[in-house]
């Protein structure tokens, strides 16, 4: 009976040492677990943290890029309006021109109330009036507002009245008068009635087949120089 003791007393300690086991390996898988799921929760929470640097990271470039989209079109723009407006100036000619007396027709440039004689300067312009030299005038092609000007340098010395008119039609638009006396103590000059000029100018609007003509009293003399006798115009608007 004593031998058999031990065997029982062995036995009965096994039987309850596997439930101590089981008690005291829960509480480690527990631990194992949550050491897990811990680990995994803040590879997560980089992996989202991550994520959303991207995510920003991604706007702002979208942002710049459609900055800079819509810079470029506004660049663009502004190009094509300065292109037009370049064009626009391009295809515009300046509508101008400029006539002179050459020295060889001054002689009865004057001889009627109508000063003739008008030769044109080339100005590679678009010229506004066609001039008809039988006639002396000048006749709008293009309608517009123009600065018009003329002078005219007289050689004279029996008339103590001079005078410049441009008209429009029958009409007078500028006039220059001018009175000097007759006698040698009267006269500017040191001699009677030497030389003297007129000059007018001013804006006025024009229509198309209007004639101009420059105009002074019949029999007038001319100081042949081109330079000192010249009528011109030139469109404003």
């Amino acid at each position: 009976m004593q031998r058999f003791l031990p065997k029982k007393k062995l036995r009965r300690s096994g039987i309850w040492g596997l439930p101590v086991l089981l008690a005291l390996s829960v509480p480690l898988v527990s631990l194992v677990f949550t050491a897990l799921s811990w680990g995994h929760t803040r590879s997560l929470t980089r992996s989202l943290q991550t994520l959303q640097d991207r995510l920003v990271q991604a706007d702002l470039q979208r942002e710049a890029t459609v900055q800079l989209l819509m810079e470029q079109q506004d660049l663009r723009g502004m190009r094509a309006k300065r292109g037009a407006g370049m064009k626009n100036r391009k295809s515009k000619a300046v509508v101008a021109a400029h006539f002179e007396i050459k020295p060889d027709n001054t002689a009865g440039a004057a001889s009627s109330d109508i000063i003739k004689g008008w030769a044109e300067v080339n100005l590679s312009t678009s010229s506004p009036v066609n001039y008809d030299p039988s006639t002396g005038g000048f006749t709008v092609l293009t309608d517009g507002l123009y600065y018009l000007y003329c002078r005219i340098h007289f050689m004279e010395r029996e008339s103590a009245y001079l005078k410049l008119q441009v008209y429009v039609g029958r009409v007078p638009l500028f006039s220059c008068l001018q009175s000097y006396g007759t006698t040698p103590s009267s006269s500017p000059s040191t001699k009677l009635g030497d030389f003297f000029s007129c000059h007018v100018s001013g804006l006025v609007r024009l229509t198309v087949n209007e004639k101009l003509t420059v105009q002074t009293f019949g029999g007038t003399n001319l100081r042949p120089r081109h330079d000192l006798n010249y009528f011109g115009l030139f469109q404003v608007k």
